[in-house]
């Protein structure tokens, strides 16, 4: 038909209520309108081989029909079996089928093409499949498909497409309020899309009772070249995928070449509120993904992905405001790859576990890329993540969380292994667990040419700012704000080793702390390591802590280090090897000491001693390189042998007689105090337990004195007391108090000499 018009109203037949024709049925410049038409069982509207429109306009209303309320396209003499509209406009409206295809349909093997048209079907309905249409393949460029209020009572609500799927050009689809009670509330691509070229595929209020809540697809998905997939107000309400699926292990979904894919208010009665794909997510080549709004009652608020997740080449994922009643409030995956200076955002993001994303194997964020996590909430572990196996940030990447919450391990994140190299920070603010790990938790730590920063992290149980078992420190800065009610108030670990690296541990104010009867008891407010501590060539500075002890060690092992702390704490370091357990450990087949200092030991504010210390059985104590300033606590105390060398005790306040060192023996090596505020000076004297600095009122002696092995005398300051001489310039401890004498009678003192009294000479 050629530049003619024809109208069809109130027809029925078996098939083809308007008309039927086994050969191609074909339109150029013209226009054909079927109104009210009916079939019995194929094409309420036509039947015909195959259908070419051609700048024409085609209107099908009210068709009815057992299939294809609209028009059938099936050839029986073998040839194609295709729909054509080029140049066209064809609309599709109210139209019904009792099973397949509410609009129009072709056999599986025939194929729609579009070209520079537009295609509208509005209000249809299917009995069993495909309330819009149902096809063999699609093709479209340049070209508007809009499907509104189309219906299945069985599944897929507006399309089916058996076959290759291509909307390219800068084509656009549209679907509108589409519905299927089964599943596919949108619509169901067999053989995956591609929606390429500057297209854009937008389903907005897609829904059905069952799974994939917009569409499904069995093969993979591609958005590429600058395109846009975008879903909003989708629900799969009893089953996964709220958004979309993709049913198949083999496939992808590609969202390359500056695309987009977007995903807003999306709900799932199973995994994967915005999205569920079965194999594998790739995000590259500076394009985006966005799911906002997403919920789901299982896994994967966001997004449930079973494969691997790649986000590459300057490329984002973001995700907002999602939830997730099982693991995985934003992203539930195997593994996430974040490369090539690309970012992974979740943001308001809650779930049983995991409140940002749930991995079971890795995390990996590398060359320049970065990842951040806000607002996060888990019901049990993980606040803002947990990763099974290992995380991983590396080349001058950064992990950033902030405000995370978890009720019981991880208050920030939750991985059995973390790395972090080669130039890369991760930086965590305020992170809380109900049990251990304030900020993280894992079971083993290793950082190396990077940084740690972990500010405001508060631990229940043990470890306010991390929890591991295992901590190695190579060339890294670590800081940390925290506390814990138990143990560990900056760190909990059972074993840590630190390498040209630094590490700052602060307590958190008064007002920060959680608030439980007996939290001043607790032991190692800055840091408990369960077993060794070694630090080479590294500092340690712990400051504003309160409890029982700023640090807590089996044993503690410095090597050209410097550990220094400034805490309001009963002990500064707190050395527990009773049980030997440090002494079993070897490197180099020689066994731990429970406390080795080379280095320099620093300390100020503990009110009972610097250090405590139970040793190994009869293990003898080498303490060396201290300066500790204070107003009245000893330097150490053990049950152990002491070696004192290069120790400097500077007392604030005045004194008159302290214990320095409470241990049964010792040994002492230019060991120096000092008390400015004492009047009389200060010295050395040894008690029944140890050694003590005195300032005693009968001596007179310089506000600074040195014990090498013996220290000097002091004057006597009673009148008619001068030294004896039998002790020399130079006593022993034991000696202090008594070796001022009183002059023999008769004669008084004279400087440091007794000499006869005038009368008597």
């Amino acid at each position: 038909m050629e530049q003619s018009s024809m109208w069809l109203q109130h027809t029925h037949a078996a098939d083809g209520g308007g008309f039927v024709s086994d050969r191609a049925v074909r339109l150029i410049n013209a226009s054909l309108y079927i109104l009210d038409s009916m079939a019995e069982s194929f094409g309420g509207g036509f039947c015909c081989g195959a259908l070419e429109l051609t700048g024409s306009l085609m209107t099908v209303r009210g068709g009815k029909a057992a299939s294809s309320g609209a028009f059938f396209v099936a050839s029986i003499y073998g040839g194609s079996s295709h729909v054509s509209i080029v140049d066209s406009r064809v609309y599709v409206e109210e139209c019904t089928a009792k099973n397949i295809a509410g609009g129009f349909s072709t056999r599986q093997e025939g194929e729609l093409r579009i070209a520079g048209s537009v295609l509208k079907v509005l209000n249809a309905r299917a009995g069993r499949r495909s309330g819009g249409f149902d096809v063999g393949s699609l093709q479209v460029s340049s070209s508007v498909i809009e499907l509104e209020n189309t219906t299945a009572d069985w599944y897929v609500g507006a399309f089916t497409v058996w076959r290759r799927m291509v909307v390219g050009n800068h084509s656009k689809i549209t679907l509108f309020r589409t519905f299927a009670v089964e599943q596919f509330g949108g619509f169901n691509a067999e053989k995956g899309f591609e929606v390429v070229d500057g297209s854009m595929l937008s389903i907005h209020e897609a829904k059905t009772l069952g799974p994939c809540g917009a569409f499904g697809a069995f093969a993979s998905v591609q958005i590429a070249g600058a395109s846009t997939l975008r879903v909003s107000r989708s629900t799969a309400q009893a089953g996964d995928g709220g958004g979309l699926c993709l049913r198949t292990r083999a496939g992808e979904v590609l969202v390359t070449g500056r695309s987009q894919l977007a995903i807003s208010d999306a709900t799932s009665g199973g995994k994967g509120g915005g999205l569920q794909v079965l194999g594998s997510l790739r995000v590259t080549d500076q394009s985006v993904v966005h799911l906002e709004r997403c919920s789901a009652a299982g896994d994967g608020g966001g997004a449930y992905i079973l494969g691997d997740v790649v986000v590459a080449h300057g490329s984002r994922f973001l995700v907002s405001d999602a939830m997730a009643g099982g693991e995985g409030g934003g992203l539930n995956s195997e593994s996430v790859k974040i490369v090539e200076g690309s970012r992974l955002e979740l943001q308001a993001v809650s779930a049983a576990r995991g409140g940002g994303f749930y991995t079971y194997q890795f995390v990996v964020v590398a060359g320049s890329s970065t990842l951040t996590v806000s607002g996060s909430d888990a019901k049990l572990k993980g606040g803002a993540f947990v990763v099974e196996r290992t995380l991983r940030v590396t080349k001058q990447s950064r992990l950033e969380a902030e405000n995370s919450r978890a009720q019981e391990n991880g208050g920030t994140f939750a991985a059995e292994t973390v790395s972090a190299s080669e130039g890369s920070e991760i930086v965590i603010r305020n992170g809380s667990a109900g049990q251990n790990g304030g900020c993280v938790w894992s079971q083993k730590l290793e950082l190396s040419d990077s940084m740690l920063e972990a500010s405001e992290c508060v631990a229940h149980v043990d470890g306010g700012g991390f929890h591991a078992d295992k901590v190695t420190l190579s060339r890294a800065q670590v800081r940390i704000s925290g506390s814990a009610l138990e143990r560990g108030g900056g760190f909990f670990a059972q074993e840590l080793e630190a390498w040209n690296s630094e590490l700052w541990v602060a307590g958190l104010d008064s007002m920060a702390q959680p608030a439980k009867p007996g939290a001043d008891a607790v032991l190692g407010s800055g840091a408990f390591v369960g077993g060794p501590l070694r630090l080479a060539n590294s500092a340690v500075h712990l400051h504003n802590l309160w409890g029982k002890s700023a640090l807590a060690s089996r044993c503690l092992l410095l090597s050209q280090s410097t550990l220094s702390l400034d805490a309001a704490t009963e002990v500064g370091i707190s050395v527990q090897n009773a049980l030997c357990s440090c002494h079993a450990t070897h490197v180099a087949g020689v066994d731990f000491p429970s406390l080795h200092l080379e280095g320099a030991l620093v300390g100020m504010g503990v009110s009972s001693a610097l250090l405590s210390v139970e040793p190994c059985g009869n293990e003898t104590l080498e303490i060396a390189h201290v300066h500790f300033r204070t107003s009245h606590a000893a330097v150490a105390k053990t049950t152990a042998h002491t070696r004192l060398r290069n120790i400097t005790v500077e007392y604030l306040e005045a004194i008159h007689e302290i214990q320095l060192l409470t241990a049964p023996s010792f040994e002492a090596e230019t060991v120096q105090v000092s008390c400015p505020a004492c009047a009389q000076g200060v010295t050395f004297a040894s008690g029944t337990s140890g050694l003590r600095a005195v300032s005693p009122p009968s001596l007179h002696c310089e506000k600074t004195a040195l014990l090498n092995g013996t220290t000097a005398r002091c004057g006597c300051f009673f009148p008619q007391q001068v030294p004896d001489k039998h002790y020399g310039d130079d006593v022993e401890v034991s000696e202090t108090g008594s070796y001022c004498m009183y002059c023999p009678s008769h004669s008084q003192a004279r400087g440091e000499d007794c000499e006869k009294c005038p009368l008597h000479k």
